[in-house]
């Protein structure tokens, strides 16, 4: 697999224990990363990764990942901010409510 300069370049991917997240955080372990991940349900351990559990929506907790992931793997490198939910509606029909957690989980 080609190298992109990440060899021992520490990631944050948030997200990252399903679907599109696992698979960002398996490809960047490929290419040599130290990956760590935030999940919020279903924990589902990736090898060679550092998996935290956190609610992306909650700024306090995020600096206390943060912290962390630097502690354990060293300075972050880089993020993929790769968390969302799901609130399926029409637009004109989606509450604000939901609206707002859509975007404050991004």
């Amino acid at each position: 697999m080609a190298r992109l300069g990440l060899e021992d370049r520490v990631i944050l991917v948030t997200g990252g224990n399903r679907g599109i997240g696992a698979a960002i955080v398996n490809l960047l372990l490929e290419l040599g990363a130290k990956v760590a991940y935030t999940y919020r349900n279903d924990y589902n351990p990736l090898m060679g990764s550092l998996a935290i559990p956190d609610d992306v929506t909650d700024q306090a907790a995020m600096e206390a990942v943060t912290q962390k992931v630097e502690e354990k793997l060293g300075p972050i490198y880089g993020v993929v901010a790769n968390a969302g939910i799901t609130r399926d509606n029409f637009s004109p029909k989606l509450t604000t409510a939901d609206w707002d957690a859509v975007i404050d989980t991004t």
